[in-house]
């Protein structure tokens, strides 16, 4: 992927470079390819890496669409008073759904509180996790902005050669020494 890129990159940089009338030499074709592959790889692997936590970010979401409900539960049961048969009532619907998971695994799924205290710790390892990506990622990109910086330096010095910005810049100095020469007289 980072091979593709850079190839997709290099292609738009020669079409600029050769719109500004820039002549290159071989090697500096093959110089600004090895920059541009060599800082990409850092940058496309980083990219990867971020991808990878797309998952996290979208069990994080639902994590959270859980814990409103839990606390949303939580409240109701704190607000209504459930007589204790109808409480009993909800708990053994819970239960006979749930009882594939276990006695234990059931009761916290039932008890509010439980399953509150476990999305909140759920949740808590998903983001560790992507924190640990992210700096992963960070660590990586890092390593190829040196590259990249290089990369574009290389790219400034070689658009400078450019005749259509040679004239341009020939253009403006005299139009400044005119504008001076007016306002001397």
């Amino acid at each position: 992927e980072a091979y593709k890129a850079s190839l997709s990159e290099m292609t738009t940089t020669y079409e600029i470079l050769a719109a500004k009338q820039v002549e290159l030499s071989k090697e500096e074709m093959k110089n600004l390819q090895e920059l541009n592959n060599e800082g990409k790889v850092f940058i496309e692997t980083a990219q990867e890496l971020r991808e990878t936590a797309k998952g996290i970010f979208r069990q994080i979401a639902r994590i959270d669409v859980k814990i409103a409900d839990a606390r949303k539960e939580i409240e109701a049961q704190a607000k209504e008073e459930l007589s204790l048969r109808s409480r009993a009532l909800k708990v053994g619907a819970k239960m006979l759904r749930l009882d594939e998971f276990g006695l234990e695994a059931a009761k916290e799924k039932i008890d509010p509180e439980k399953q509150l205290n476990s999305l909140i710790a759920e949740r808590d390892k998903l983001k560790t996790k992507l924190n640990k990506i992210d700096e992963q990622a960070i660590d990586i990109a890092k390593k190829g902005y040196p590259v990249r910086l290089k990369f574009e330096q290389e790219l400034l010095k070689l658009e400078e050669r450019s005749p259509l910005l040679l004239k341009q810049r020939a253009q403006q100095e005299a139009a400044l020494l005119l504008q001076l020469e007016a306002t001397k007289n």
